[in-house]
């Protein structure tokens, strides 16, 4: 079992040496089923949802990664057989339940400032549900999609978090699709050979990003666009979710951005003005955010 669990250790991001191997496991058990196993379709929409994710590199996708988690079940069935087991676990629980007061008022808080900031109708985004984890770091929160619903994994519900992880369901792709453009606007190579390319190759993009610290908070692996992409996600959403959950506080949201420039989101408070000036719904996400690209000094 300890052998298991040791191969979470990755030791790539400086501040997180387990990511994204432990968030990983915590999506992974949102799927296992009341007989404490991964079902068939199970497996295929973990499979899927791993694939398909943008913050992860190519050698957290591999098959040997995949038939690790998918292992998950029978690593947990020796704690779940022990006789000390179901006491520990009601004992959590009752804890968990303890701290529990206030949950659902924090998400909806969060959802519907998202929904009055963008303009985005309730049937436009995921429904949200908060799921406590109180042996995690409480600066860390983790999130999965299982069905319709974005669950999020946190030892309490913080409306920042929230909104953050929600945004990135809804913002992800439109940020993927004004890197893309700005790149092919200035570089001669095509999107199918994107992966094998520095984003050094690409003037546009030329030290928009700082790859040393976002290889050291994770959010980076290596030269390609495809991690460039990730940075300017995360980037983005980070001044969303500041300009949504500060919006009548402009001056914390400013600090944030700046707290967060000192970090390595090199961006994030031309985004935070391009969020205030232009937005203009969803369907205007693309064009802001290839402008902001576009007019950062190098």
């Amino acid at each position: 079992m300890i052998g298991y669990f040791a191969a979470a250790r990755t030791g790539r991001a400086e501040v997180n040496p387990y990511w994204p191997r432990a968030s990983l496991l915590s999506s992974t058990s949102l799927f296992i089923g009341p007989d404490h196993l991964l079902s068939g379709e199970a497996r295929e929409e973990l499979e899927r949802v791993v694939l398909g994710a943008d913050n992860l590199s190519p050698k957290d996708k591999a098959p040997d990664v995949l038939s690790w988690l998918t292992n998950l079940p029978e690593a947990l069935a020796p704690v779940m057989k022990s006789p000390a087991f179901p006491s520990l676990w009601l004992g959590y629980l009752a804890v968990i339940e303890g701290r529990g007061g206030g949950w659902e008022a924090e998400v909806m808080r969060a959802v519907i400032a998202l929904e009055e900031t963008l303009g985005l109708p309730a049937d436009e985004h995921p429904r949200v549900d908060f799921v406590p984890s109180l042996l995690q770091s409480p600066h860390l929160a983790d999130y999965a999609m299982t069905g319709d619903t974005l669950r999020i994994i946190a030892t309490r519900p913080d409306g920042l978090s929230i909104v953050h992880e929600l945004l990135h369901q809804v913002l992800d792709r439109p940020v993927r699709e004004a890197v893309l453009e700005v790149a092919e606007a200035s570089g001669s190579g095509t999107e199918a050979s994107r992966g094998a390319e520095t984003f050094r190759d690409r003037e546009a993009l030329r030290d928009r990003v700082n790859l040393e610290k976002m290889r050291a908070l994770g959010y980076a692996w290596d030269d390609t666009l495809e991690s460039v992409v990730r940075v300017l996600q995360e980037t983005w959403v980070r001044a969303a979710s500041l300009w949504i959950m500060y919006k009548d506080d402009p001056e914390r949201a400013e600090d944030g951005a700046r707290g967060d420039v000192a970090r390595g989101f090199r961006l994030e408070p031309e985004f935070l003005r391009s969020l205030r000036k232009d937005w203009a719904g969803l369907g205007s996400a693309k064009r802001v955010l290839a402008g902001a690209i576009r007019e950062h000094p190098r």
